[in-house]
């Protein structure tokens, strides 16, 4: 039996790796080295190829394929442009990232095939750790999976755009939909992070119609992030100083961060003295207003700070020397910053809604992500020194940890099964 992974989504990513990257990265480096027949792919929309690519983890993060193209000064892009062109014309020949083939779209058209060509045979599983909402790859997977008949298996990381489109932007709910009934109507198995995810899934199944059952086994994301250096820790230390709440995630609407915003200026109102907020994470959608009040508003401005190129080793000592992090998402497939949090012995306080307490359990505290006085006072009570110690002396002790050699481990058991079933 031949495992292929697709890459497709996760060599076209710029940028420090964040929850779906992170999980595509780390399993693909486990599967290297778990001794089992891997081999990777990606799809070519424009020839219709689903071509086989070789896959080096450590060399493509460090070629800047998967990169922070924003820490690269003006005088050295021509340098990194090139470096970059080599290293994706090697590791995936017949695709490069969006930005640059933009940038230098002067390759010849190629001819469109009547067909998809396909790598996989009838002994192989396909799995799929990201997607590609729009275009032509999930329709010719199919035509390549009714033809090989391979088993296939698909990750469910969320189901927002489907049940929440407010909080996307405005042409992925249709898309995502339209991905989503075709591949759940083809899969063998589908993966999901979260029991509110998978509950997601079936839900989705049912309200479409979907005859096809595919088995649905819910898997615990790794919690690993690289522990930082001297040089990042000083820069940091710098602009963050040594007091101060943590709140990690992208920055978008569904994350709710306006909500720290409100606390900041409630506890203004009351009179509470608030150390300073740094939220981390890539700016997202439909979030200039939130971040033009932050950045412009007499308390905002001054107390809290936004930092949106941080990479791991920046992450780490973020977590590490907080007072404790604040998660106020509305909706969530899992909740990857309540868990990291948890790994390193910090509290998390969180919202209370989807995914988020089957991570903990009664170790945190939790909140309404729409009532900002409840999130204030939840705050408050944290600020108190001996309250922060009881909570991480229990959760040193009680909170299990999950490794990316853990979920790979379940990850393969069920790639097994389903590889192994009537075959």
């Amino acid at each position: 039996m031949r495992i292929w992974i697709d890459l497709t989504d996760f060599l076209d990513w710029e940028g420090s790796l964040t929850g779906i990257q992170r999980v595509q990265y780390n399993i693909s480096k486990l599967y290297i080295k778990s001794g089992r027949d891997v081999h990777f792919f990606v799809y070519q929309e424009q020839s219709r190829d689903f071509r086989e690519v070789e896959f080096d983890p450590e060399e493509v993060v460090k070629s800047g394929v998967v990169s922070n193209i924003n820490k690269i000064g003006k005088s050295d892009r021509p340098a990194f442009n090139r470096r970059l062109i080599q290293a994706a014309s090697r590791v995936v020949p017949a695709r490069i990232s969006r930005k640059v083939r933009y940038i230098y779209s002067k390759n010849k058209s190629q001819t469109v095939a009547a067909h998809p060509s396909c790598v996989f045979n009838s002994n192989d599983v396909v799995l799929i750790m990201g997607g590609i909402w729009v275009g032509s790859f999930i329709d010719d997977l199919a035509i390549c999976k009714a033809q090989e008949k391979f088993k296939l298996i698909h990750f469910a990381f969320d189901m927002i755009p489907s049940f929440f489109p407010g909080y996307v932007v405005e042409w992925l709910p249709d898309a995502f939909t339209t991905y989503k009934k075709k591949v759940y109507a083809i899969s063998e198995g589908i993966l999901a992070i979260s029991e509110s995810t998978a509950n997601d899934v079936r839900k989705f199944i049912k309200l479409h119609n979907i005859k096809h059952d595919p088995k649905i086994q819910v898997v615990r994301i790794g919690e690993g992030i690289n522990t930082g250096d001297n040089a990042t820790e000083h820069s940091l230390k710098d602009v963050v100083g040594d007091n101060f709440i943590l709140s990690v995630s992208t920055i978008e609407g569904r994350k709710n961060h306006a909500a720290l915003f409100y606390v900041l200026k409630e506890a203004k109102q009351r009179g509470i003295d608030l150390p300073k907020i740094v939220i981390v994470g890539r700016n997202g959608w439909l979030t200039d207003d939130i971040r033009y009040m932050m950045t412009h508003d007499f308390d905002a401005r001054d107390n809290i700070i936004l930092l949106n190129d941080v990479d791991d080793g920046g992450l780490s000592w973020l977590y590490k020397n907080c007072l404790f992090t604040v998660f106020p998402s509305f909706y969530e497939g899992w909740g990857m910053p309540v868990a990291e949090s948890l790994a390193y012995g910090k509290l998390c306080l969180s919202s209370n809604t989807s995914s988020m307490p089957e991570i903990a359990g009664d170790l945190i505290d939790y909140f309404s992500p729409y009532d900002t006085g409840a999130m204030l006072e939840c705050v408050e009570r944290y600020l108190d020194p001996q309250e922060r110690i009881e909570k991480e002396n229990r959760i040193r002790h009680e909170y299990k940890q999950t490794s990316w050699s853990c979920m790979h481990r379940q990850i393969d058991a069920f790639v097994q099964g389903i590889g192994n079933k009537d075959s």
